[in-house]
């Protein structure tokens, strides 16, 4: 079966450096479903603005139709958040999550029972405990537009390089998260209005470190934009 490739935009750095952001889909399960590489990472991406939900469940389709993207938790966990938050949300979708699990059996079937199960016990993740975390506040923003996961991805950057001892893990975990932070804050801020917004508006009331690194991210992101038009 050809594999194809699909970009899941916006995750953090730590995805990227584990499969550079791609979710390996079958290109037969689009085919099924109807609908472009394109169409299924712009669904998600950017869901919080069309709210598509026939599509979104596309999507899903798509995803159940791959097992071993299902067993595959370090890129499929953030995927069920992202839909775990729009079930959140939405309790008509959930209604619709629980109609079509009815359709699936195995591995597909707890797929859709656990992103149902954590819509009823949803956490939204603390920036600072991991890169992996960051994965799933850019998550709850694709499915809400809500600023809040933003503003606490933004929180991890009064971070400062400790000099003049060894580090600790503590540390090696708090250079990493700043760094994903860095670089998923850049390229959503160019994707994201809403996220440069945020940037802009945080960038206004913090002082210090945090205040330069916020610039700094801002500057990188209008570089960029300005070389694409």
């Amino acid at each position: 079966m050809q594999i194809k490739r699909i970009v899941i935009l916006g995750l953090s750095l730590a995805l990227v450096l584990a499969l550079p952001a791609f979710a390996q889909i079958s290109k037969d399960s689009l085919l099924k479903e109807g609908i472009s590489e394109e169409s299924f990472s712009n669904t998600i991406t950017y869901f919080y603005v069309d709210h598509d939900k026939t599509k979104l469940i596309s999507c899903l389709k798509v995803i159940l139709d791959n097992p071993p993207f299902l067993n595959d938790k370090m890129h499929f966990m953030p995927l069920a958040h992202f839909f775990a938050t729009v079930a959140h949300k939405d309790p008509d979708f959930r209604a619709e999550l629980q109609r079509i699990k009815n359709d699936y059996n195995g591995i597909q079937e707890e797929a859709i029972e656990m992103i149902i199960t954590e819509s009823y016990n949803f956490y939204s993740p603390d920036a600072h405990q991991s890169p992996a975390a960051l994965d799933y506040l850019w998550s709850e923003f694709s499915a809400t537009g809500d600023e809040s996961p933003v503003i606490k991805i933004i929180g991890v950057l009064d971070y400062e390089r400790s000099t003049g001892k060894k580090l600790t893990d503590e540390d090696m975990n708090r250079a990493l998260v700043f760094g994903a932070a860095r670089w998923s804050l850049t390229s959503n801020a160019i994707q994201h209005k809403k996220v440069y917004d945020a940037l802009n508006a945080e960038y206004k009331i913090a002082t210090g470190r945090k205040k330069e690194n916020i610039q700094e991210i801002i500057a990188a992101a209008d570089k960029e934009m300005s070389q694409s038009k």
